[in-house]
């Protein structure tokens, strides 16, 4: 078995090769060729091109994953029962726009709590200024008959001492004296009174006018709005259900994406950030992606970061989906053809080279990695010579074109 094997891969090595030096054989090269074949056959308006090589850009493949810029779970600011929800998975919302509505009740009993208390603190300071004004002229009259008891006294004192009267008029003028000073004292120490309740009266106020603050936010709290335009991706609640600070109740993705591909960590320093990154996802590709952010700390597993790649508004992307971002790395010269040059004689690839004499000659070449619709070619083409680039069907070696560019 092993020599019939051996055979058939010799036979399928050379069989190319023998068609390929049959044709060599045929039709010879240049005149003496042709004069041993017959007359040149002349093939019309077949289209070639000059090879030249040209600076490409060198690229890296990098696969990733979409999501969005912005992601947002909303939670309940308070504890209260969800009467009503106004949005589903999958629908788009804008900014402020209401998506729960929670029970408001002891929200707004608190707000008439402390309107209640308000309005009785504010009845407070009416009535203390009014006994304060009333109080105040109390005091200056206090003040007036305590001064004129005062003076009393002392002319009775004085009239006393010269014997000018009795002993009971000037303790007469001493006890009114002592009641004056005791009515001053009552009326100041009343005003004071008065003046603390007002005191009291207005930092009531002011905790009212607190509670009513607090009371209004908290009757903000019971509607739930969206921060940002976005998508709903995740919906955890329904009517009934108990809400509570820190549970979620929905998960927003702002619809504005971004590409966050997986880089092996020795092409970071390669790829050149000020080149637009081409990024495929799905059938849809975008050409105008830019690089907005490069993870320095790399997967200790993986050995790779993270390369975040902008993308432009679509309405196909979605977050989760897969990409491939394609990063310039680099450039290099770069010697390619029309990948319609090419003609296939088994395995193996070829191409007519036109001589200024305008003889195709086929000729065996090594072809690279395709790109669009040219290929590049690693050997057997040099750079300036002319290729035909259709009509191939039509040739053979040794033959004189017509070519038209």
């Amino acid at each position: 078995m092993m020599p019939i094997t051996r055979l058939s891969f010799l036979t399928t090595l050379l069989t190319p090769l023998a068609f390929f030096l049959s044709l060599v054989a045929g039709c010879g090269h240049g005149e003496e060729g042709a004069a041993k074949a017959g007359p040149l056959s002349i093939t019309t308006r077949v289209s070639s091109e000059k090879a030249v090589a040209r600076e490409v850009l060198l690229y890296l493949d990098a696969v990733g994953t979409v999501r969005t810029r912005r992601r947002t779970v909303l939670s309940a600011k308070i504890q209260a029962t969800i009467q009503e929800v106004l949005v589903r998975e999958g629908d788009r919302v804008s900014g402020e726009q209401v998506l729960v509505r929670l029970d408001d009740a002891d929200a707004r009993a608190m707000l008439r709590r402390a309107e209640a208390t308000l309005d009785e603190a504010k009845e407070s300071v009416v009535e203390a200024e009014r006994g304060i004004l009333a109080i105040a002229r109390a005091v200056e009259g206090s003040r007036a008959q305590d001064e004129l008891s005062r003076i009393t006294y002392e002319r009775q004192k004085n009239l006393f001492e010269r014997r000018a009267v009795t002993e009971q008029a000037r303790d007469e003028a001493l006890a009114r004296y002592r009641m004056s000073n005791s009515e001053l004292a009552r009326v100041v120490e009343s005003k004071a009174s008065l003046e603390a309740k007002r005191r009291q009266a207005l930092a009531r106020i002011a905790q009212a006018e607190a509670e009513i603050t607090r009371a209004r936010i908290v009757l903000q709290d019971t509607i739930v709005r969206s921060p940002m335009s976005g998508i709903v991706v995740t919906r955890n609640v329904e009517v009934g259900n108990l809400a509570s600070p820190g549970t979620p109740l929905f998960t927003l993705d702002e619809e504005r994406y971004r590409l966050e591909a997986q880089v092996p960590e020795l092409e970071r320093s390669r790829i050149m950030t000020a080149e637009p990154v081409v990024v495929s996802v799905g059938l849809t590709t975008f050409t105008s992606g830019s690089i907005a952010e490069v993870i320095p700390a790399a997967d200790v597993q993986s050995r790779t970061l993270v390369v975040k790649v902008n993308l432009p508004d679509s309405p196909e992307l979605r977050t989760g989906r897969y990409g491939v971002a394609r990063f310039v790395v680099g450039k290099r010269e770069r010697l390619d053809i029309p990948r319609g040059a090419l003609t296939l004689l088994g395995q193996l690839e070829a191409l007519y080279v036109i001589d200024p004499q305008q003889i195709a000659h086929l000729r065996l070449v090594r072809t690279g990695a395709p790109r669009d619709e040219r290929v590049e070619v690693l050997s057997g083409l040099a750079p300036g010579e002319t290729v035909a680039t259709s009509g191939l069907d039509l040739l053979h070696d040794g033959c004189r074109v017509e070519s038209v560019r």
